[in-house]
């Protein structure tokens, strides 16, 4: 019964500032988790094809250095995945 009479109580008195700065850290959070995809997510899937990989003689090195990739997915499993 406790949990419904919270919501009777009167509100807190908050400033206006404290309550934008709340949305000031939160969009700064946001704005470094899209810095910190580009970093996670910069890597070349070519080569992995279907899930396990080619017989082709491909060098996966070359292509991911050539299309700016930092380099080719370690796994082909995870690079299907995504």
């Amino acid at each position: 019964m406790r949990v419904l009479l919270s919501h009777l109580q009167r509100a807190q008195p908050v400033l206006l500032q404290h309550l934008l700065l709340a949305y000031v850290e939160q969009l700064e959070r946001d704005a470094g988790r899209l810095l910190d995809c580009r970093a996670r997510v910069n890597f070349c899937p070519l080569g992995a094809c279907a899930l396990a990989g080619t017989g082709l003689p491909i060098d996966r090195f070359m292509t991911s250095d050539a299309l700016g990739f930092t380099a080719p997915m370690r796994n082909s499993i995870d690079a299907v995945s995504d």
